[in-house]
């Protein structure tokens, strides 16, 4: 048996900025031994991600004794041990990134994880950095270091945040859902890497896919509801991860048919559109049409540019001189359509989800708050809603939290949005981004950090809505997704961008 690393015993903890102050995490005992690597899993909101930050010494335990291996091998309590001794990889720490736009580049951001520190600030040695670069070298991401980090797509800072978790030798790595947002090409190296740390280092692995989580891992833990058990809460089934970017016409034959409105203008009509950010082309030459009735699968590597095209098509980023986009919405001109020119417009008419989405929208709102803020697709709250309004709310949330009784989800709609797990979160923004009855529906891998059984939820309504339903009749998606496994079966259209050029891989007229 190898050393004792961490000693948690009858720990119980309360999140410190918790409205309703009861303990997220119930009576945790749980001795972490060198070598004993252990996949944690668990439904949404049952405290994963909690633990993970009591472990990497980011709270104090309300009740019960925490202690860390120190440097000279005895047990410490100091939150500053924990802190040295662990690294942790979550999605709020990237969200932290991601809100800041903090403007450094990809090496400093990583050799941040020497001290812990979310900035540098001291120089760093040679070998250091030598050290930097190698690592980089191994999940083929060495040219990110060079660019600055408020630039990067999702999937690049999630690279970058891995490479910085494992420069420290910590002896506990914590990785929640660190695999979430990669195409399947770094999530191969990124796993082959943890074979080779795991002979120095102890992995505590979190997930919500029993695909995901490496061979070498055998121990099994899960949470329910903030008590922690042994075994899995996951289907052992493997499911295998897909790079979407390969899909073709077959891998979409079996979805709905498209239902092309041949009489209005397309939805959006892209000619020669290239786009810049901080000086940097991410988009190049591109010309594209979506009309309604179609849903789009949009594929492609890390940094090809899709979260970009969605957040574009959105008007949250605009096209350079000398290309154009329009905008055709069926809601606008008292329903019968028109070409959306102010911004207000494109906000009634056009939802995106995404993890940019969750991490802007920090107010301190309340969940039905948070929901009834999408009439307006506003940041924030500026006037009040009539009881109708708050019922439409009601409703879109009582579709995603069937698993609820009648007085959890009232509890439900009066909780902080800062409370709920990630999850959670994302069934919440869904609602949101429906809410204003949006023509257009784009979705930036919404699934991640989602259960499996919310996952199968999510794509259902998914499924349902692009149906027919009768709330949305003028309802189109685009989806940004990396997996197979992630895709609602109504997608009926491909495109990969590849290095910010796009390909039609499949439509209407090719599959039918």
């Amino acid at each position: 048996m190898g050393d004792l690393l961490i000693q948690c015993e009858h720990v119980s903890v309360t999140l410190p900025y918790a409205v309703k102050r009861e303990p997220v995490l119930h009576d945790i005992s749980w001795n972490i031994v060198q070598g004993e690597h252990c996949a944690l899993t668990g439904a949404n909101g049952s405290g994963k991600s909690t633990l993970l930050r009591l472990l990497g010494g980011e709270l104090w335990p309300d009740t019960g004794s925490l202690f860390w291996r120190d440097s000279d091998g005895t047990l410490n309590a100091s939150l500053l041990t924990g802190r040295a001794l662990t690294s942790l990889i979550s999605p709020s720490s990237q969200m932290r990134y991601q809100k800041h736009a903090w403007s450094i580049q990809g090496l400093e951001l990583v050799l941040t994880g020497l001290d812990g520190t979310p900035l540098l600030y001291k120089a760093s040695s040679q070998e250091q950095i030598r050290k930097a670069r190698s690592l980089a070298r191994m999940l083929d991401c060495e040219d990110l270091l060079y660019r600055d980090s408020s630039t990067l797509s999702q999937g690049q800072l999630r690279i970058l945040l891995l490479t910085r978790a494992l420069i420290s030798d910590p002896a506990v790595l914590l990785l929640d859902e660190c695999l979430e947002g990669l195409d399947s090409g770094h999530a191969r190296r990124f796993t082959e890497l943890l074979s080779q740390v795991a002979e120095q280092s102890t992995l505590i692995f979190v997930a919500h896919e029993e695909s995901v989580i490496p061979d070498f891992i055998r121990q099994r833990k899960y949470l329910d509801r903030g008590r922690l058990f042994a075994g899995s809460a996951l289907d052992s089934a493997k499911q295998g991860i897909e790079n979407t970017a390969g899909l073709g016409e077959k891998a979409l034959a079996h979805t709905a048919k498209a239902r092309r409105k041949k009489s209005n203008p397309p939805l959006f009509q892209l000619e020669h559109v290239n786009v810049f950010i901080a000086g940097e082309a991410i988009l190049h030459d591109l010309s594209f049409c979506v009309h309604e009735g179609e849903h789009w699968l949009i594929s492609g590597e890390n940094g090809s540019g899709k979260s970009t095209l969605l957040r574009l098509l959105a008007g949250d980023e605009f096209c350079a001189a000398g290309g154009t986009i329009r905008r055709w919405l069926p809601k606008l001109e008292a329903g019968k359509g028109g070409y959306a020119e102010s911004l207000e417009d494109l906000r009634c008419g056009i939802s995106l989800v995404s993890s940019k989405t969750l991490t802007d929208y920090d107010y301190p709102l309340c969940v039905l708050e948070l929901v009834c803020s999408g009439f307006e697709n506003s940041v924030g709250l500026y006037r009040s809603y009539s009881d109708e309004e708050r019922a439409w709310a009601r409703s879109l949330l009582r579709r995603f939290f069937r698993e609820y009784d009648r007085q959890t989800f009232e509890e439900l709609l009066r909780r902080p949005a800062a409370e709920l797990s990630t999850g959670q979160l994302q069934r919440v923004f869904l609602a949101r981004a429906l809410i204003c009855r949006p023509n257009v529906l784009l979705l930036d891998e919404p699934l991640t950090g989602l259960d499996q059984a919310m996952r199968s939820t999510y794509l259902a309504l998914l499924d349902s809505l692009a149906a027919g339903d009768t709330a949305f009749p003028h309802l189109t998606m685009l989806f940004v997704a990396h997996k197979t496994s992630d895709l609602p079966s109504c997608l009926n259209c491909h495109a990969a961008l590849e290095q910010g050029r796009l390909r039609v891989v499949s439509g209407p007229r090719e599959l039918y």
